[in-house]
């Protein structure tokens, strides 16, 4: 796995072993495996190693970086939210935080992804994918439409739509795939908008 070639690449490369690093962190060589375990490891694992290995976040997954095709890679926080393909009921008062880092190709400052759950915009949006999402602040202005986004409605819901233009100036029109009607959406529900700017669907998710 990815982070685990990296880990023992660097390790290699100051002359340390694994059962060292893992005295350093203060936990059992199973314990490390287990941490290393999985291509995108939880944000404190990484901040431990890092600091472990006295090295920048960033150099964790550098080598594997180096190794991919064109494009200009950053890592992007995942939040703990998900974004669902439905409109779905009720409020979600679950506080958002980071729970790890994925490298996104052409991500900038602000950026961030969420995981998609529901299966009314697959295929394009399968549910376990990821999205890398991107605040369009003036979305009352120009909104973008035939586009993917992700939309914050005033309640808590957050869904996952491609946004047409509305015969209802007041509205947009929500559609979605697999044969799901499309929907019309009042746009005083809306507090926030997103657009969707890669799907990672071929990682595991």
């Amino acid at each position: 796995m990815e982070f685990r070639r990296v880990v023992k690449e660097i390790c290699a490369s100051k002359g340390l072993t694994q059962k060292e690093l893992a005295e350093k962190l203060g936990i059992t060589d199973i314990g490390l495996n287990k941490m290393l375990r999985g291509q995108y490891p939880q944000l404190q694992s990484l901040e431990r190693v890092a600091d472990a290995l006295d090295v920048p976040i960033s150099q964790l997954f550098d080598n594997q970086i180096s190794n991919t095709q064109s494009g200009d890679y950053k890592l992007v926080p995942k939040v703990n939210l998900d974004v669902t393909g439905g409109f779905g009921t009720g409020e979600n008062q679950e506080k958002e935080h980071t729970v790890e880092l994925v490298p996104f190709v052409d991500a900038r400052d602000g950026d961030f992804c969420v995981m998609v759950t529901g299966d009314s915009m697959y295929p394009i949006c399968p549910s376990g994918s990821l999205v890398l999402i991107r605040e369009v602040e003036r979305w009352q202005e120009f909104f973008g439409f035939g586009n993917i986004f992700c939309i914050i409605l005033s309640d808590g819901r957050r869904i996952l739509k491609e946004v047409q233009r509305s015969h209802n100036k007041d509205n947009i029109t929500c559609i979605s795939y697999n044969s799901i009607p499309s929907e019309e959406l009042p746009k005083n529900l809306i507090l926030k908008v997103y657009k969707v700017i890669k799907i990672l669907t071929d990682k595991g998710y």
